[in-house]
């Protein structure tokens, strides 16, 4: 009969969490592993002869530390074995405090888990085993099957005393060199998993610390470039906090190394970066919306080829822009806001935000994850998500405010607030406003949160939603000048009318929102164009944009 292949993991564990255990064996199993953690001991066969025979077979020794792991004998015995042959990994999963001579150990927490194969915290397990046991077939199996594998040489002449000292001391050199590269691998492997098993943590926390979780995601892919759940993890990171190019670099080392990603994790990597390489868009004519009078001009890089004229300057023969003064009526929201509502979002669009702000607040915490990074990339959606997900979170707070799903909502809903558009918050004010008071009691880190949205909607009623108005030709100008009224009779201040040429206007009528603008009211100036041109224009999206202000351009096409 051949002999059983040595286990890769074996768990230790309490007999009061033989669930959790079997759940993670399950788990380990389902990436590979071979893992012994059975209690049935076969027939005729000494319980302790079998336990100890696994226990010192096994690469990996992965305890589960409860307090009734705690307070067991058995279990304290195994894990100070496993610790002395250096193949410990420690796994809290309750909040207990581990006995004496583990607590200065790296431990990784399974605290809550409810057996999800797909939970972060349980990928972070799987990597760190994962890890460890490809430092152990790297530094141990190679260099034994090598030295098996040597057959010593016979010299065609007797050696010379200082040859024989000088072969000794070289081999001696080329041992300590093996065991140092060996032992430093083994270490860098250690420190990664722990720094991303500490990155985890600060990402998934009730309230989550971003900054903490990239410093502990660099920390680890200091230690381990090729970790790809560490580049994962961290471009979500960079994507929430509003650093695109970053993201990007993240989720396409992720994709390229692979190894240690499953499936689910690779399509959404795959999914979010096609949305960070989109078609380039055409430059924001302004993309951070200055104070738009007789001062602002266009940088090189922006569409505008000349100054804007102000109210007493006369046509620019340079561009032939015709003078429009700013709107100097007071802001109307409540009138924005009804034409903004005369138009809904097509049913795609509802019907995938509503999926998004759902999952925002579903008991998956990794696509709690996946919802919040795809709306932090996808300014389109901020004007169509924030209302909802207020709904939800106010629901949320009121009834469950300690719930670990509703808290990971009530963040990613303030973080939406931060990034939305002035007038998707005055819109919504009223709500905003009470979900404010009610999450800024529960922790420091929300009052900072709600703090930063309070500052974004105390500055949101000081303009106006801007619409910049672009013709081909001078035989478009009467249509122009119609568009600007109806906008600055609606409320927008409409800065002038440029003529920009057939070359440089696209071949389709088109409005152009910039950054998170409110699409309902880009939907409206839709419907103008159409009924003043005869033309429906496409109405697109400027995500690269970061306007102070609502910010839209009105593009009619070159014939």
């Amino acid at each position: 009969m051949p002999t059983p292949a040595a286990p890769d993991v074996f768990i230790s564990y309490a007999r009061e969490d033989r669930d959790t255990a079997q759940a993670l064996a399950l788990a380990l199993e389902g990436h590979g592993m071979v893992v012994w953690w059975d209690r049935e001991i076969p027939l005729g066969r000494d319980f302790a002869e079998v336990i100890a025979t696994e226990l010192d077979a096994a690469h990996m020794v992965c305890v589960l530390w409860s307090r009734d792991a705690v307070a067991s004998g058995f279990v304290r015995d195994e894990a100070a074995r496993a610790r002395d042959t250096g193949k410990l990994l420690p796994v809290r999963i309750a909040e207990v405090a581990l006995p004496l001579g583990f607590g200065t150990l790296q431990t990784l927490d399974l605290i809550g888990w409810d057996g999800a194969a797909d939970d972060p915290a349980c990928r972070a397990v799987i990597d760190a085993v994962a890890a460890a046991l490809a430092v152990h077939h790297a530094a141990g199996t190679a260099p034994m099957a090598t030295a098996r594998n040597t057959r010593p040489l016979t010299p065609r002449r007797p050696a010379l005393p200082g040859n024989r000292l000088t072969t000794w001391l070289a081999l001696a050199a080329l041992l300590v060199a093996g065991l140092s590269w060996g032992g430093w691998n083994v270490f860098q492997a250690r420190e990664a998993r722990f720094h991303l098993g500490e990155g985890l943590k600060a990402q998934f926390a009730r309230d989550p610390n971003l900054e903490a979780a990239r410093a502990e995601y660099l920390f680890a892919l200091a230690a381990a470039p090729d970790l790809a759940s560490a580049h994962y993890y961290l471009g979500h990171v960079y994507a929430q906090l509003e650093q695109p190019g970053a993201a990007r670099e993240q989720f396409l080392a992720a994709i390229q190394i692979g190894e240690g990603l499953d499936g689910d994790q690779r399509r959404e990597a795959e999914q979010l970066l096609r949305t960070l390489d989109a078609d380039a868009e055409p430059a924001a004519l302004v993309s951070a919306a200055p104070e738009l009078d007789a001062t602002a001009s266009a940088s090189p890089s922006a569409s505008v080829s000349a100054p804007l004229p102000s109210p007493a300057s006369p046509p620019s023969a340079a561009n032939g822009a015709a003078p429009l003064a700013p709107s100097k009526a007071a802001l109307n929201v409540e009138r924005l806001e009804e034409l903004s509502r005369r138009i809904p979002a097509g049913t795609d669009l509802a019907r995938e935000t509503r999926a998004q702000v759902d999952a925002l607040f579903g008991a998956d915490a990794q696509a709690r994850l996946s919802a919040t990074t795809a709306l932090a990339l996808t300014p389109s959606q901020s004007s169509e998500a924030v209302p909802l997900a207020v709904e939800r979170a106010l629901a949320g707070l009121r009834g469950r405010p300690d719930d670990p799903a509703v808290r990971s909502g009530v963040n990613a809903t303030l973080a939406l607030l931060h990034n939305a558009s002035a007038m998707t918050l005055l819109f919504g004010q009223a709500e905003i406003g009470q979900l404010l008071d009610l999450a800024a009691p529960l922790s420091p880190a929300l009052h900072g949160a709600a703090d930063k949205v309070r500052s974004r909607l105390a500055g949101a009623a000081t303009r106006a939603p801007v619409v910049f108005i672009q013709i081909a030709v001078e035989a478009q100008r009467p249509v122009a000048k119609a568009l600007a009224r109806r906008f600055a009779e609606a409320g927008y201040d409409t800065p002038g009318i440029e003529l920009v040429g057939p070359n440089r206007a696209p071949s389709h009528s088109e409005i152009r929102a910039q950054g998170s603008s409110h699409l309902g009211l880009g939907r409206w100036q839709r419907k103008q164009v159409q009924e003043l041109s005869g033309e429906a224009p496409a109405l697109l999206v400027l995500r690269k944009a970061d306007p102070r202000v609502d910010t839209y351009e009105v593009w009619l096409d070159r014939d």
